[in-house]
């Protein structure tokens, strides 16, 4: 009976040691890790948006290949889900809740038996052309006794992440070596004075479609009744691009015959004065056009140029008469001396 007697209390210290310990551990578990590769972000989101492209580096598809898989159609963005069941992984649900292009995707994990939600994301961080992908964990809040757990959770877990992302890694940059590289001809040319009608504004990025959408119509129509004659294609002209706020200065612009004093209700005049500029003719679809602006900003480095503004994108092809973006043909001028 001592015996028993001793072994009950040693027991009940044991179970009162754990409950003080736990009450010292975060009830929710939750980890961080990172990697960085080299690859725009626009390469590693996609492999991450879309969980048929999981299989290709993820470190549980690694552990148990013949597992059985689900997946929505379509397969990517925000609602889109993947559901597995296996001897090793047992049985789950993982959705995408939200979606950002190449910027953040975020999941919801469900694993069979459990009440708890779990959530799963990942963030991208453009550096000069390599992206800083981390991936977090956030769990389900745990009871007293169970908060241990979280720890050793957290050091399994650490591991997965770290082989999912050097898989992710070896992805990528494979998929990128194997690119073909693009390569623009940048001509040197002198450029007389411009007079644009123009509509200027502030605005981020994923705006600016939207921007020209509203105001380059009606540029046309204001310059029509003021019976001006347009001398060259809708343009837009870039006097401000913010990496960190991802947002511009820009305006969308009509040129047109006429000096300073040539004026528009409603609109403003800008005069582009003459200058030296780099001419890129971009052909493609205007949302892939940030390689031939990176290709103008390492010539100018490399030649040890200074940019002037503004940056002019020339946009000759209309779209309505033309609907292959592959067509699309996008004069670029960059002013420098």
């Amino acid at each position: 009976m001592k015996i028993l007697k001793y072994i009950l209390i040693g027991l009940a210290a044991l179970v009162a040691t754990v409950l003080v310990v736990s009450a010292f551990i975060s009830p929710k578990m939750s980890t961080v890790r990172s990697a960085v590769i080299q690859a725009p972000p626009t390469v590693v989101f996609g492999e991450v948006n879309d969980f048929k492209n999981w299989n290709g580096w993820s470190p549980w598809y690694e552990q148990e290949p013949t597992m059985e898989q689900k997946f929505s159609e379509p397969s990517a963005g925000v609602n889109a889900w993947t559901s597995w069941k296996g001897k090793e992984m047992g049985e789950g649900k993982q959705t995408i809740v939200e979606s950002r292009t190449n910027e953040y995707v975020k999941t919801l994990l469900e694993f069979g038996g459990m009440d708890s939600k779990n959530y799963s994301d990942f963030t991208f961080k453009d550096s000069s052309g390599f992206t800083l992908v981390s991936w977090g964990f956030y769990g389900d809040e745990m009871p007293i006794y169970m908060r241990l757990m979280n720890v050793m959770m957290k050091g399994m877990l650490n591991k997965e992440f770290n082989r999912g992302l050097e898989n992710l890694k070896k992805v990528c940059e494979g998929k990128q070596l194997n690119q073909p590289k693009i390569s623009y001809e940048i001509h040197e040319s002198a450029m007389m004075d411009r007079v644009y009608i123009a509509k200027r504004d502030s605005m981020a990025w994923e705006k600016i479609g939207e921007f020209y959408q509203t105001n380059l119509p009606s540029l046309f129509e204001a310059v029509g009744k003021a019976k001006l004659e347009p001398e060259g294609s809708p343009s837009g002209l870039f006097f401000k691009w913010d990496e960190a706020n991802k947002s511009a200065l820009m305006a969308a612009a009509i040129p047109v015959k006429g000096n300073s004093k040539t004026m528009v209700k409603g609109y403003e005049t800008i005069i582009v004065p003459a200058g030296k500029n780099l001419h890129i003719a971009y052909l493609g679809a205007y949302e892939k056009s940030g390689d031939a602006h990176n290709a103008m900003d390492a010539f100018i480095k490399e030649k040890k140029m200074e940019q002037l503004s503004p940056v002019i994108e020339e946009y000759v092809t209309d779209p309505m008469n033309e609907p292959d973006t592959a067509k699309w043909l996008t004069n670029i001028y960059y002013p420098v001396k």
